[in-house]
């Protein structure tokens, strides 16, 4: 709908798909990782449903948005005697430390240190080889529910 000097209205119409959800979308309980987890990501929408599914998948969660603080958060986890078993790291944190420098970090301490790199960005670089890089695998954003627990089982 239009009308002159007062702009336009669009108005969209989506089918809607109805079905059922899927339980093989669930995890069993005899699946269920039992996983200490740091998550950093510079996006909150991108943490929040990590969180979330890797919670759901049976991960005790830390988050924050910067590698400088994930740094922060292993140390005083580490100090704690509570080692992350896992590290989920943005591979690109505008403005911020990401994901191959913070690893670098913590490598330097703990050469044992498992991480997961997530990036958006193209496979080149540390998502088309990321041993390369010192991280155990790499997920190309978006990934599904299902990459996710695979990833995080061959780290278990």
């Amino acid at each position: 709908e239009s009308e002159v000097g007062k702009g336009s209205v669009f108005t969209l119409r989506l089918p809607a798909l109805a079905h059922k959800r899927s339980k093989s979308a669930e995890v069993a309980p005899d699946k269920l990782l039992n996983l200490q987890a740091l998550i950093m990501d510079d996006n909150i929408a991108v943490r929040t449903v990590l969180v979330q599914l890797m919670g759901a998948m049976g991960c005790d969660t830390s988050e924050c948005d910067d590698g400088a603080e994930a740094f922060e958060l292993w140390s005083q986890a580490r100090g704690l005697g509570r080692d992350f078993d896992v590290l989920v790291l943005d591979i690109e944190v505008p403005g911020g430390t990401g994901g191959v420098e913070t690893l670098r970090r913590i490598h330097q301490i703990d050469p044992d240190a498992r991480a997961i790199a997530i990036s958006g960005y193209s496979s080149e670089g540390v998502m088309g080889n990321p041993e390369r890089y010192g991280f155990s695998a790499a997920l190309k954003k978006p990934f599904t529910r299902a990459s996710l627990h695979r990833v995080l089982q061959e780290l278990a």
